[in-house]
Formats: C-alpha cells, sequence, structure tokens
C-alpha cells in the first residue's frame, strides 16, 4: 500500500505554527520570544564581526488612562497603530517586538555612531507623540525609550535588555516622553 501526504498544507500549517511563535498576535510583530532569540544571534554576529549595534526598549506614556477611559477594543487599535508606526519608522533589517502590554522593544542594527541612535529614538518619540483616532476618540499617547549599545554597554542579552530598562525607567522619572541612553545615566 502507498500512501501519499499532502506536504504543501503540512508544510503551510508548519509556517503558520512557526509565525504564532514568533509573532504577537495583535500586531503582526515579533513577540518577546522571538525578540530574545534574535537577540542572541545579533550578539554572536556582533562578535564575529566587531559590529556594534543598539537595544532600545519603549514603554508608552499615557495607555493606561486610555486604555481604562476609552476601553480595551480602542488601545488594541492603539497598540495596532503604534506598531504600523514603528514599522514606517524603523530599517527593514532592524527588528522590532512587542514584548508585552504597552512594552516594545528594537534591535537597531549597523549602527554609526551615537547621533545615529538619537536620531532614531527622536524621531520613535516625535512619531508615537502624535495624536491616536480610535472609535470617535482623539487619544495622546507618548513613549519612553531607553537604550544600551553593545559592545560599549554590556555583552549579553540580560545585561543589554536590562540597562535598557533601567535607561527607559530614568526616562520615565524624568518626565516621560523622551529617551535616555544607559551610558549617561
Amino acid at each position: 500500500m502507498i500512501t501519499f501526504s499532502d506536504t504543501t498544507r503540512e508544510v503551510e500549517e508548519n509556517n503558520k505554527l512557526k509565525g504564532m511563535a514568533q509573532n504577537d498576535y495583535l500586531t503582526n510583530l515579533y513577540n518577546r520570544f522571538h525578540f530574545d532569540q534574535a537577540l542572541a544571534e545579533k550578539i554572536s554576529h556582533a562578535e564575529r564581526t566587531g559590529s556594534s549595534f543598539s537595544v532600545l526598549y519603549l514603554d508608552l506614556d499615557g495607555f493606561k488612562a486610555c486604555n481604562d477611559t476609552f476601553g480595551h477594543k480602542a488601545g488594541d487599535m492603539v497598540l495596532i497603530q503604534v506598531a504600523e508606526r514603528l514599522r514606517t519608522l524603523i530599517r527593514g533589517h532592524d527588528i522590532i517586538a512587542r514584548i508585552g502590554g504597552d512594552e516594545f522593544a528594537i534591535i537597531l542594527l549597523e549602527i554609526k555612531n551615537e547621533s545615529d541612535i538619537r536620531a532614531t529614538a527622536s524621531r520613535i518619540t516625535k512619531i508615537l507623540g502624535e495624536d491616536y483616532s480610535c472609535l470617535g476618540n482623539v487619544m495622546k499617547i507618548g513613549v519612553s525609550i531607553g537604550v544600551a549599545s553593545y559592545p560599549e554597554d554590556a555583552t549579553s542579552p540580560s545585561e543589554l535588555t536590562g540597562f535598557a530598562d533601567k535607561a527607559l525607567y530614568a526616562a520615565k522619572d524624568s518626565g516621560k516622553n523622551q529617551y535616555k541612553l544607559y551610558n549617561e545615566l
């Protein structure tokens, strides 16, 4: 007896499962799992090539109040719009992830100097700070950003994300809707 299988369907289902494992269901950005894997890969690549990159941690300012006032559906719509705006701001080879709730992370590759990081963080702060329109309401959301760079600030995934997170909270403590570089703390 000969058995045939529909490999096309199997491949499609495997690709769908892989996508579900790596992508955030709401924004279709990468999720924390994929971000952590990509960060380890980028460190390994940077060690071999002597390149550098930066990790940006983003947390939306005012999102909880928006969600509480206008509801979770409006909050979800804002998160989708944030993801769309980030896609337009970040180069195709960089990595953007939603790592939870209203928190996002970016790996900026091929950074030439600190002014490139500052320019990108400023653009993100400006564009994500523009009004959001959801369900007939106009919402004002800002973003705080913390930045840590490889190898200047740290050389391990946990240190990089920990230092980016520390810089993020320094930005929040300094008045929100701004960015901080770890090396300036």
